[in-house]
């Protein structure tokens, strides 16, 4: 049996922290994983602390920060929910 997966975009550029924060922890609060799909999240954001942040945020929340990319002043996070 093949396992679904689910990417979810969440562009948050043009927003400081705690602004990319919320609309992640919104984000994944509200994921619907009834069909037991993995659900991966991928950030995107121009915050230069959000690094530091989203970092934080995983560990405190029990998610996995599965990769991060930086193109110029953006960066790309890509993160693998645990709910």
């Amino acid at each position: 049996m093949t396992i679904p997966i689910h990417i979810h975009k969440l562009d948050t550029r043009g927003f400081l922290c705690p602004i990319p924060i919320i609309k992640l922890k919104k984000l994944v609060d509200g994921l619907d994983i009834e069909d037991g799909g993995k659900q991966i999240i991928k950030l995107y954001s121009d915050d230069p602390v959000s690094d530091v942040d989203v970092r934080a945020w995983c560990l405190d929340n029990g998610q996995e920060l599965g990769g991060l990319e930086k193109k110029g002043k953006d960066f790309i996070f890509k993160i693998i929910v645990r709910i």
